[in-house]
């Protein structure tokens, strides 16, 4: 008899959890998000799997870099539209990386994150983002552990109105 309730308590709460894959766009970043939002509180959790395009853009690097974030998103005000919900959203997270620098090369990045935007959610499957975010942190330089220094990561300051553009597609 336990066992079942625990199932059918584990059951509910995935009907009440919405996941969403898509693509991540910008002057920043090109990549895939994933998405899981509870649908009861609104509450988004994200994680951004994604190619750093900062340096590539500066041509101050050899390649690209590339970068891990999560996000704690929350819906603060929604409308309803015709033919879409529009939803603004801002949220906390972290982001840990390989990257370029302002006049640096490539090397570890680890900041704390700022997002927010608006949501465009179709009836369909499909839903559009356009965010922002601004990313506090650190940057990692040097060729070896006895001569790395820090500095503030001032990409991640500079680049806080640069747009991201997503294509979400629920699952």
């Amino acid at each position: 008899m336990a066992l079942l309730l625990t199932v059918q308590a584990i059951s509910s709460r995935a009907q009440e959890k919405t996941v969403e894959l898509g693509h991540l766009s910008s002057f920043r970043s090109m990549g895939i998000v994933l998405d899981i939002t509870d649908s009861r509180s609104g509450i988004r959790d994200q994680v951004k799997i994604y190619a750093d395009m900062m340096a590539r853009w500066s041509d101050e690097s050899n390649g690209r870099g590339f970068g891990l974030a999560y996000s704690h998103l929350m819906d603060y005000r929604s409308v309803v539209l015709k033919e879409c919900t529009l939803s603004f959203y801002a949220g906390p997270g972290v982001d840990l990386g390989f990257k370029a620098d302002l006049g640096r090369k490539r090397g570890p990045v680890i900041a704390v994150s700022g997002e927010w935007g608006m949501h465009f959610d179709f009836s369909g499957p499909v839903s559009v983002r356009l965010g922002f975010g601004t990313l506090l942190g650190v940057h990692f330089r040097g060729s070896g552990i006895r001569d790395t220094s820090l500095s503030l990561y001032k990409y991640g300051l500079a680049t806080a109105l640069l747009p991201e553009f997503s294509v979400i597609y629920r699952l």
